[in-house]
C-alpha cells in the first residue's frame, strides 16, 4: 500500500486487492443464518439465529441463544456460547465473557468464528488492562478473517501506546514501529465506509498522544476518512513533534508522514 500511494497518490487507495479483498467479517452470530457457512443448520433454527442477530435488546437476544444452548450441534453451541460472551462483554463483565468463551473449544468450526472468539478475548484483555494480550488476541483474530475491520482496526490505538512504552531499545522500537506501519497501511483494503475511518482518527486523538507515531496514524486516518485539509495539516506536524522514540524510530515516523504527504489528493 505505502508503495502504491508513492506512485498513483491517494487514488490507490480505491483499489482493492490482495487477500483482503472481498473480505467481509461475518457479523453476529457468526454468519449461521447463512447456509454457505454452516450447511446443515435446521431452518427453524436458522430462523432464531437470525433473530438473535437483529434483535436490539440485549435480553431478548440472550433469552434466544439461552434456547439454542443444548443442541447436540457443537457448532452450534459454540457459536452461542461466543455471542453469550459479547453480550457479558457489552455489559462489562468480563469474568462470564472469559467464562462463555471456554465453552467454545470444539474443532471444525469456519474461521470466521474462530476469529470472533480471538477479537472477544482481545477486548476482555483490554478491559482488564493487558494490552500485550489484546493486541496478540486481534492479531490472530485478523489472521483467522482478513476482512475483520475490528480486529484490524483495534489494534492501532495500542501500536501507538506501545511505542510510547519509555525505556525502548532502538531494535524493539522498529519492530513496532513497522508493525503499525503495516497495520495502518492494511486498513484501506477492508473498510466499507469513511466513517469507520473518522472513528479510529477520534479513537487516536483521545489518546492525547502528540508523537510523531500517535499523528501519523491520526493524520492517515483522518485523510482516508475525506477530510483531507485536517488529515494533511496533522500530518505536517509529525517533522515537529517532539523526540519520544529512539532515533531511527523518529526517522521512519518522519519518512512515512512525507511520503503521505507527497501524495496526491
Amino acid at each position: 500500500m505505502w508503495t502504491e500511494i508513492k506512485v498513483e497518490g491517494v487514488k490507490a487507495l480505491d483499489r482493492r486487492e490482495g487477500p483482503a479483498a472481498g473480505a467481509v467479517y461475518a457479523g453476529d452470530t457468526c454468519g449461521m443464518r447463512y447456509r454457505r457457512l454452516y450447511p446443515g443448520v435446521d431452518p427453524g433454527v436458522r430462523d432464531r439465529l437470525a433473530l438473535a442477530a437483529f434483535a436490539n435488546d440485549p435480553d431478548v437476544k440472550k433469552r434466544i441463544l439461552e434456547s439454542l444452548s443444548e443442541s447436540p450441534d457443537t457448532r452450534l453451541r459454540a457459536r452461542v456460547s461466543t455471542e453469550l460472551a459479547r453480550i457479558a462483554l457489552r455489559r462489562g463483565d468480563f469474568a462470564a465473557a472469559a467464562t462463555a468463551l471456554d465453552r467454545t473449544a470444539v474443532e471444525e468450526l469456519p474461521a470466521p468464528c474462530e476469529a470472533d472468539a480471538h477479537y472477544l478475548r482481545g477486548r476482555i484483555a483490554l478491559g482488564r488492562g493487558d494490552s500485550a494480550a489484546a493486541l496478540d488476541a486481534f492479531a490472530t483474530a485478523a489472521a483467522r478473517d482478513p476482512g475483520f475491520w475490528n480486529a484490524h482496526s483495534d489494534r492501532i490505538p495500542l501500536l501507538v501506546a506501545a511505542l510510547h512504552e519509555p525505556g525502548q531499545a532502538p531494535a524493539a522500537c522498529m519492530r513496532r514501529a513497522r508493525r503499525l506501519v503495516e497495520a495502518v497501511g492494511q486498513l484501506p483494503q477492508l473498510a466499507d465506509d469513511t466513517r469507520q475511518f473518522a472513528a479510529l482518527a477520534l479513537s487516536l486523538e483521545r489518546l492525547g498522544a502528540r508523537s510523531s507515531a500517535a499523528l501519523l496514524a491520526t493524520g492517515l486516518a483522518w485523510r482516508w476518512a475525506g477530510r483531507e485539509e485536517r488529515g494533511r495539516g496533522i500530518l505536517a506536524k509529525v517533522s515537529d513533534a517532539p523526540d519520544l522514540l529512539p532515533v531511527v524510530c523518529e526517522r521512519e515516523m518522519r519518512a512515512r508522514a512525507v511520503l503521505a504527504l507527497e501524495a496526491s489528493p
